[in-house]
């Protein structure tokens, strides 16, 4: 009884996945043969093109998945010093408003 159940919850994960990859190849797809040919002059796309266009995107903009939970593993190398010299030569580098605005004024009409 408990396989069939595991087996059931793997054919439903399966066709939603198979759904939403689905969804979304449409989804660009209409949208690339809404605007691009129109505005650009651009051939219209396959839902095949349109899905690879995706995966592209994906690997180009985010990076491929290493699988992981941890959310900032970008900045897992870097140390909070590292931040705060940044942060400060950025201060430096430029002044906030409020900053300007508390300081004495030169010339102009006193």
């Amino acid at each position: 009884m408990r396989i069939m159940k595991i087996l059931g919850w793997v054919l439903v994960g399966t066709a939603a996945v198979a759904a939403f990859g689905l969804a979304l190849g449409i989804a660009v797809m209409l949208l690339w043969n809404w605007l691009l040919p129109t505005l650009f002059g651009f051939p219209e796309i396959t839902y095949w093109q349109a899905v690879g266009l995706f995966v592209l995107c994906h690997l180009l903009f985010k990076g491929p998945s290493t699988g992981g939970s941890n959310k900032n593993s970008r900045r897992s190398g870097r140390s909070s010093d590292h931040d705060e010299g940044l942060a400060s030569r950025l201060k430096n580098r430029f002044p906030s408003a409020a900053d300007e605005d508390t300081a004495p004024a030169t010339g102009g009409d006193q």
